[in-house]
């Protein structure tokens, strides 16, 4: 049997803590419940987090590093610039499966709790302004390309586009039996061809 690393082990306290939170709330990311979770013993977890606000920050590293992992490992945009391409980098930020619906319920339990936590508040807004930058650029490259209309804003778009695809995750969330798979894909590249993309196309 394969020895875990260390960072694999994290990677699996810091899922078992999300799925607490995302099927009993914030306050179920005990490190009791954690440890019983994940299968680590309460002092494995705490030697890993020393303390819950540590915890929370790891987890939200994790959620947006999973997110950025998954478009490197597909290969998106390795050979130029494609709309394909770009509605597969769109999809990801979707609860298309469980463990992405698991991330997004925990994000926004904790975005929640920076109301009250200045260190979770700071997290989430490097976060989200990394998260903006990097749409920002691919927004840049499409209409570089000639993918996306050569008069668009590309701040001003990328901007409206992630708020737009937040409450479409959100919205599917909440309404999971209105809001397939195939209708999110669909409503995504209405949106993209109606608002950013040269007509011919």
């Amino acid at each position: 049997m394969a020895v875990k690393s260390s960072q694999q082990k994290m990677r699996e306290i810091e899922y078992a803590a999300i799925a607490l939170i995302s099927g009993e709330g914030i306050n179920a990311a005990s490190f009791r419940k954690v440890a019983a979770a994940s299968g680590y013993s309460l002092g494995s977890v705490q030697n890993f987090f020393p303390s819950q606000q540590e915890l929370f920050l790891g987890i939200m590293d994790y959620i947006v590093s999973a997110e950025r992992q998954w478009a490197s490992e597909s290969g998106l945009f390795e050979g130029g610039m494609r709309a394909e391409d770009f509605f597969l980098y769109s999809e990801q930020m979707l609860p298309f499966h469980e463990e992405r619906m698991h991330q997004l319920r925990a994000w926004d339990a904790l975005v929640r709790l920076g109301s009250v936590d200045a260190s979770i508040k700071k997290k989430a807004e490097d976060l989200l302004s990394e998260n903006y930058e990097i749409m920002e650029t691919v927004f840049e490259f499409m209409k570089a390309d000639g993918i996306f209309r050569k008069d668009l804003n590309t701040s001003y778009a990328a901007g409206i586009y992630y708020t737009f695809l937040e409450g479409l995750g959100r919205h599917a969330m909440i309404l999971g039996r209105k809001y397939s798979e195939e209708k999110m894909k669909k409503i995504v590249r209405e949106f993209v061809q109606n608002n950013f993309m040269e007509k011919s196309r």
